[in-house]
């Protein structure tokens, strides 16, 4: 991560919440020890997730960088 990348990450397993709400990417490792905190759980409203996570990168976008959402799972189907 570079310092002028901002980062965002949302959970979701039955509901969404942030983890991660626009930190610079300086604060690497408190990104990190979120991230690692992560478990799974639950059934999945990963349309929820979506909509969520383009809210997030539309509040911060800009056209001169690259605006990356990604969604990750455990893959757990119900």
């Amino acid at each position: 991560l570079r310092p002028e990348d901002l980062i965002s990450v949302i959970k979701y397993s039955s509901s969404v919440s942030v983890v991660v709400d626009g930190l610079s990417g300086q604060d690497k490792e408190l990104i990190l020890g979120r991230v690692a905190q992560l478990k799974t759980s639950s059934s999945t409203a990963g349309g929820d997730a979506i909509k969520m996570a383009y809210q997030m990168n539309n509040r911060v976008y800009a056209a001169d960088r690259n605006n990356i959402v990604i969604m990750i799972t455990d893959g757990a189907l119900f």
